[in-house]
């Protein structure tokens, strides 16, 4: 029997959001749970929303009884600050996920979908593409956790039989994404350009990465929930890398002006190569990336433009 009820826990943010949209979209009934509603422009007509913290178990718990299937895209913390509150990370992340699988198991949800990280999980690879057997060293809390997470969901699955899938997710963008997170290059350089702001690199510009349009990351989520094959764990991403100083170039083929660059000292964080193999999910799932780098660029600026610029802060962004 086809699933067609879903509840998105952080619905309301970036992936979520376009998730929502795009199930209700293809017929599914949707729910969103997150801390707080989004504004009324950023709405979707066919999502129900809740806004409640994610510790109000009662709340939680009633929606996850009314769905079949509970897509987990909630986060506590960016990367880039995980570091600096651990311990609020293991309690919002990795509590939250397994609290989130106990009420599935108590009300029978026949498929839980785990946003993971395929930018941070694997740390430091030695080899590319990254496939999903490479090694997982992580370099910041927040791809901890991630990992943490997936050996839970992998416990309850052995203990309970739930069913499930990961996605390790490259680094998303497209129309939705705000400069001002903390993630989100590609959003904060365009922005940077529309704004007169300086935009801050950390390193050389050489950081290699693997950038995916939000609309087909949405498309990835749903392929897997259909999937009925052995395999887990799915990197999503277009398959290739693109340097920070490559992804300007992009960008600046489509922009009226372009923002000062200033060059700062690299991060300790940060990784110098990550790009992933997305073989597996094309020849499980059937899926692939449909949107180009530059096609995304285009998507993302026109949003930007049209929705965002007026009510942006002006301010210095960051790569």
């Amino acid at each position: 029997m086809a699933l067609s009820k879903a509840l998105v826990v952080g619905g309301t943010g970036f992936l979520g959001r376009a998730l929502c949209i795009h199930l209700s979209q293809r017929g599914w009934t949707v729910s969103s749970y997150s801390r707080r509603l989004p504004e009324k422009v950023d709405q979707y007509p066919g999502v129900h929303y809740v806004a409640a913290c994610e510790t109000e178990n009662e709340a939680l718990e009633d929606e996850i009884s009314r769905n079949e299937v509970v897509f987990n895209l909630a986060n506590a913390n960016i990367p880039a600050l995980s570091n600096n509150e651990i311990m609020e990370d293991i309690n919002r992340t990795v509590g939250l996920n397994i609290r989130l699988m106990q009420m599935c198991i108590r009300h029978n949800i026949r498929n839980y979908i785990f946003a993971s990280s395929g930018g941070t999980v694997y740390g430091s690879a030695q080899s590319f593409p990254i496939s999903e057997e490479s090694q997982t060293n992580p370099l910041v809390a927040y791809g901890i956790n991630k990992l943490v997470c997936e050996k839970y969901i992998s416990l309850f699955h052995h203990n309970y039989g739930l069913k499930y899938s990961i996605l390790r997710i490259a680094n998303p963008f497209g129309p939705g994404q705000s400069p001002f997170t903390g993630q989100g290059i590609i959003a904060k350089y365009l922005y940077a350009s529309i704004s007169g702001n300086e935009f801050v690199i950390f390193g050389d510009g050489s950081s290699t990465r693997d950038y995916i349009y939000v609309d087909d990351v949405s498309r990835a989520f749903e392929c897997v929930v259909k999937y009925e094959g052995p395999h887990k764990i799915f990197n999503v991403g277009r398959g290739h890398g693109f340097t920070i100083n490559e992804l300007m170039d992009c960008a600046n083929n489509i922009l009226d002006r372009r923002p000062a660059i200033k060059y700062v000292g690299h991060r300790t964080i940060d990784v110098g190569k990550n790009y992933l193999d997305i073989s597996l999910i094309g020849r499980e799932c059937a899926w692939e990336p449909l949107h180009s780098i530059e096609e995304g660029l285009a998507k993302t600026l026109e949003w930007m433009q049209h929705r965002h610029f007026m009510t942006f802060p002006p301010n210095a962004i960051q790569a």
